[in-house]
């Protein structure tokens, strides 16, 4: 019989273990349905009311927008974070737990009117996209019939300019 370090054995469990967990959190791809964002109108709203969207940041955003062409540079915006995220868009440093779930609606119109889109950010398990955050891009079309994956980096390569607040822009944050 063939034995081996405790140190090992406790290593290749651990290794298992994470592997497990990982696969517990899929992503987006190939779901039509998205328990992630169910009812998400009713969580906490970030934003004290919709905000502006600064032009570069409206214009980059909607580059990673499939279908989106508006003429019109100006975008508005409100920001809802669920149950699991609250605490850590409140903290200016604290680190988004797993499952947190950061949803933008993006408005054509400073009032009135539906979203034209809704940009999503997932916090998926470590070994996602350790790059990144660990955090899922994704948008939702306004009448949320179409889901696309974010992954041409669009949205990584802004978010990446506040990695000190895991990724996640909290200046218009009313949760402070």
């Amino acid at each position: 019989m063939t034995t081996y370090p405790v140190w090992l054995a406790s290593g290749v469990g651990a290794l298992a273990l994470l592997v497990g967990f990982a696969r517990q959190t899929p992503s987006i791809q190939g779901r039509p349905d998205l328990p992630e964002i169910r009812g998400y109108k009713h969580w906490k709203q970030a934003t004290s009311k919709r905000m502006p969207m600064e032009p570069l940041a409206a214009q980059l955003c909607r580059a990673a927008i499939p279908g989106e062409h508006r003429d019109s540079p100006k975008a508005y915006f409100v920001v809802y974070v669920n149950r699991t995220g609250e605490a850590a868009m409140a903290s200016k440093d604290r680190v988004f737990p797993l499952g947190s779930v950061v949803i933008k609606e993006k408005f054509g119109e400073a009032t009135g009117g539906s979203p034209e889109v809704k940009t999503v950010m997932v916090k998926r398990s470590y070994g996602f996209d350790n790059a990144n955050g660990n955090w899922e891009y994704f948008t939702v079309s306004g009448d949320g019939k179409s889901v696309d994956a974010v992954q041409d980096g669009t949205c990584q390569s802004c978010h990446r300019s506040v990695r000190s607040s895991d990724y996640i822009f909290k200046s218009y944050a009313a949760l402070h």
